[in-house]
């Protein structure tokens, strides 16, 4: 993270790198890779491949929430340059109605995006989704990288989500999503000020964590936007 001043100004890395001692603490695999420099500055050194998959697998589960797993023979992403490609990317539009969409699914404005050579960590679809909601059609010839990118994608089981505004909406979204056989379906109400919000989640893999806390109320401070992320990961709903 030495070219800091470098980055996108939207990067979240650019004015605070991240805490390698704290990372060194929290995540033995990563710790291993961190020295102390003659400064006493806790150090990693990139021209270590494992080091640098180590950071980037490190600061994907921790400031993300993804896991993902990258071999040591094929190009390891390091997590600050996605990050400024993608801020750079958020500044050009994107197509409001893919002309691939089909007939039967609801017209709404989407942000998509295709990826050729994913690579093994497929690292830009899993931040774009997780981070903007955008869809991705992503593309690997190497047998290799499309194994990986494969795992990657299903071992970071993504929540789908959308945010109602009556609550009557609620039983016969989620009858429909017991009709078509989702096995993971929750949900949890907003409160700011006088207005109420609901949000229904639903996940299609059978043995994910159901977040914690959303069976809660959740009064919002009234300065406070509420806003639908378009996904969500295994966690608490904010």
């Amino acid at each position: 993270m030495a070219l800091n001043k470098s980055m996108h100004p939207r990067n979240r890395y650019k004015d605070k790198p991240p805490d390698f001692s704290y990372l060194a603490s929290k995540y033995p695999d990563f710790q291993k890779h961190v020295h102390t420099s003659l400064t006493g500055r806790p150090v990693v050194n990139f021209k270590e491949p494992e080091a640098v998959r180590a950071l980037t697998c490190t600061l994907l589960r921790e400031d993300f929430g993804l896991t993902i797993d990258i071999p040591l023979e094929r190009l390891i992403p390091t997590t600050g340059a996605v990050l400024s490609l993608m801020d750079h990317r958020r500044a050009f539009p994107f197509p409001k109605s893919p002309k691939w969409r089909s007939s039967s699914e609801p017209t709404c404005a989407a942000a998509v995006a295709v990826v050729t050579r994913t690579g093994a960590s497929c690292i830009y679809p899993l931040l774009g989704a997780t981070m903007n909601g955008w869809y991705f059609l992503a593309t690997e010839v190497d047998d290799i990288c499309f194994d990986y990118a494969t795992k990657n994608v299903e071992q970071n089981k993504m929540w789908y989500s959308c945010m109602l505004g009556k609550k009557c909406s609620l039983a016969p979204l989620k009858e429909e999503l017991r009709k078509q056989g989702v096995p993971k379906v929750t949900h949890t109400e907003f409160c700011q000020g006088r207005t109420m919000r609901w949000a229904l989640a639903w996940s299609f893999y059978d043995d994910v964590i159901v977040p914690s806390g959303v069976l809660t109320n959740h009064r919002i401070p009234q300065e406070t936007g509420v806003r639908s992320s378009g996904r969500w990961s295994s966690g608490p709903i904010n």
